[in-house]
């Protein structure tokens, strides 16, 4: 009895020395090993001297020795630093550079990161995955805050299965970017969502505007892998990515600086609130949805319910009384089938029917570069019945690409990572808690977005630009925040530069500028702050022709490589490189085919001619240049070609003649 006594006491006491430590280990396997746990939040570098609203994370890569040094002294001096570090993990645990060199073990580089930098365990083979796990699980320490990364995306599904709550990020090639020879943007996106990964970090070559837009708009955090040059840097920034993957971070750093105040890298999307929610249409309509396509929203935001029949009703409120004819608070959508709900109500305006989401998607279908954002409600097989109609079957709608899923309830997130894996998903929550602060809080969606395979869409509330940087942008996660009620609040939202602004004014963004755009011309001189043409696409599809300056430029043979900027409205934009010709030069013959005739380029611009233009025949000869026209093969040539071909033809017929007079002598002679 004594020992058992005291064997309690030990027990106890050790339970309280671990808790005053705030260590209990959670990760253990069959045979009782376990993992020491780590869920301190990195402390990441701020970059007091950008300018720019909404700047890219900067990553780094350690493939040397002197790298991993340099970030080392940074993270001792408490200086600058990227965000975070990829590290090549190998099956000993160890971290390796390119050569296979062995940098030191894992264990020991994070100690030296002091949750300073956030770590990024590069896995190439199965071996190395398998080691991962059990360091993560087993053997070393359960990290919270860190991600996985690999060109395999099975790697990175395998150890997020067996680790959820650290973040997946997949790595793609040109070649990736392509399905049976097509460019297949969303491929890249179901492949990284079934495979558990947040993040893709995509090819400097790759990353345009409109491939990082495609990408981010379907809640996939963009990355590039960028050039080394001050011009390859500036191309990324601009294409708006979320994150920079830089050889020198340094440098990454010294880019970023030189941008100008109120620099927009990119703008937010434009979420339209249950479609444009401003009080003149219903909301959650079919029509409250086409006025905010035309206003200018990117996306469309709206509520879905399950009737007793298992249709996907649209409607906020799980009763009919607030915004239909009903006005019976305690009648139920799940209480009422389709037919009894439209046999007896309507919407409040105009007699217009309560959509189901068949209708929604018609819209869609029409509307190929919008994104639908469905939040569900409720209804316990309302995922299996939105995955039945998305297809290219009898009925259904081709338009998975164009969806994506958010919900408060992490049932039903569970329920579209289990049905639906290719289809991205976001968390609905808050950044903070009466009884929890803003680190206790992302600890806990850290974790619900490993469980649900989820980004986060946050409430506003409590939300500035360190948070938004800080604890979303160095993790690879977006700003998706609701809801913006009026227009004040909007612009706030938008001089924070988030992500994704969830609001009922999408039409307060139709004439704001989205991108901003090169044009190729032709120009005998060019040189930084020179005056080039761009065109500013806007939000409501418009572009607005505009003039610019040249802040950065590439010289090449026959042309130049140009990054320009513009003030729009107030707010400073940049280009992606595009191309100035030097002035063309051509041959002085002709080139001609059977039809045209035209100067060639001497420059090297390929596709450029000049004086192109139709032959006119004179007796068969061109009278511009000189080309000759050839006849068809049915028809004889004229002249002296026809006449040996008439000769030719007499001669023939007086040979058969005469073998047929001396086939008929033959015959009489026989016949004697």
């Amino acid at each position: 009895m004594k020992k058992i006594k005291m064997f309690v006491t030990v027990l106890i006491a050790a339970l309280l020395c671990a808790g005053t430590v705030g260590y209990l280990p959670v990760s253990a396997d069959a045979a009782g090993t376990v993992a020491s746990v780590d869920n301190t939040l990195a402390d990441t570098w701020q970059n007091i001297d950008d300018k720019s609203v909404n700047a890219p994370t900067v990553v780094a890569e350690v493939n040397t020795s002197d790298g991993l040094k340099e970030i080392s002294k940074a993270v001792t001096a408490d200086s600058q630093r990227p965000s975070n570090v990829i590290l090549q993990f190998n099956d000993d645990c160890n971290i390796v550079g390119t050569d296979g060199e062995v940098l030191g073990s894992f264990a020991n580089i994070y100690g030296k990161l002091k949750h300073k930098v956030i770590p990024i365990l590069y896995i190439r083979d199965e071996a190395a995955a398998d080691s991962a796990i059990k360091f993560l699980t087993k053997e070393g320490t359960d990290i919270l805050d860190m991600a996985v990364m690999s060109d395999n995306a099975g790697l990175v599904s395998k150890i997020k299965n067996a680790d959820s709550k650290i973040r997946g990020i997949v790595e793609y090639a040109e070649e990736d970017f392509y399905t049976d020879g097509k460019l297949d943007l969303y491929n890249l996106v179901a492949t990284a969502n079934r495979n558990s990964a947040m993040i893709v970090v995509i090819p400097q070559n790759m990353a345009t505007t409109e491939t990082v837009t495609y990408l981010q708009a379907r809640f996939k955090t963009v990355w590039v892998r960028t050039g080394e040059t001050d011009f390859e840097l500036r191309n990324a920034i601009n294409s708006g990515a979320y994150g920079l993957v830089a050889s020198d971070f340094a440098k990454a750093y010294s880019v970023l600086n030189s941008y100008e105040h109120n620099t927009f890298m990119r703008m937010p999307f434009n979420v339209g609130h249950r479609g444009l929610n401003t009080g003149d249409y219903n909301e959650n309509s079919i029509s409250c949805i086409r006025a905010a396509i035309a206003g200018g929203a990117t996306h469309l935001e709206i509520d879905a319910h399950l009737t007793k029949d298992n249709r996907i009703l649209i409607m906020h409120d799980d009763t009919l009384a607030r915004t239909t004819t009903c006005g019976d608070g305690s009648i139920r959508i799940r209480d009422l089938t389709l037919q009894e709900i439209r046999s007896r109500y309507t919407l409040l305006r105009n007699n217009e029917q309560i959509p189901i989401l068949e209708d929604v998607l018609e819209v869609l279908r029409e509307n190929k570069d919008i994104v639908l954002i469905l939040e569900l409600k409720e209804g316990d097989d309302i995922v299996q019945r939105i995955d039945a109609l998305l297809g290219k079957g009898q009925g259904q709608y081709d338009v998975k690409d164009q969806i994506v899923i958010i919900s408060f309830s992490q049932k039903l997130l569970a329920d579209v990572k289990n049905t639906m894996p290719d289809v991205p998903s976001a968390f609905l929550t808050y950044p903070q808690a009466a009884d929890k602060d803003k680190d206790a809080m992302l600890r806990e969606n850290l974790i619900a977005m490993g469980v649900c395979n989820a980004v986060l869409d946050l409430n506003y509330d409590g939300i500035n630009n360190t948070y938004d940087r800080q604890y979303l942008r160095d993790r690879g996660i977006m700003g998706w925040y609701w809801t913006f009620g009026d227009s004040a609040l909007l612009l706030t939202g938008l001089k924070r530069g988030h992500a994704g602004l969830t609001n009922n004014m999408a039409t307060e963004f139709g004439k704001m500028a989205v991108y901003l755009r090169g044009k190729e011309e032709v120009a005998t001189e060019l040189s930084i702050g020179s005056e080039v043409a761009l065109s500013a696409v806007l939000y409501n599809g418009l572009t607005l022709e505009v003039k610019g300056k040249v802040v950065d430029i590439r010289v090449n043979e026959n042309d130049w490589d140009v990054i320009a900027t513009c003030k729009i409205g107030g707010r400073q934009y940049y280009t992606q490189s595009f191309r100035i010709c030097k002035p063309h030069t051509y041959a002085q013959d002709w080139s001609t085919d059977e039809t045209y005739h035209w100067h060639a380029s001497t420059c090297g611009h390929e596709g450029i001619v000049s004086e192109k233009g139709e032959h006119t025949f004179e007796n068969g000869v061109c009278s511009v240049c000189g080309y000759a026209k050839q006849p068809s093969p049915s028809e004889p040539k004229k002249g002296c070609n026809s006449s040996l071909t008439a000769v030719w033809s007499v001669c023939g017929g007086l040979i058969i003649l005469c073998l047929a007079l001396g086939i008929v002598l033959i015959i009489k002679k026989k016949s004697k």
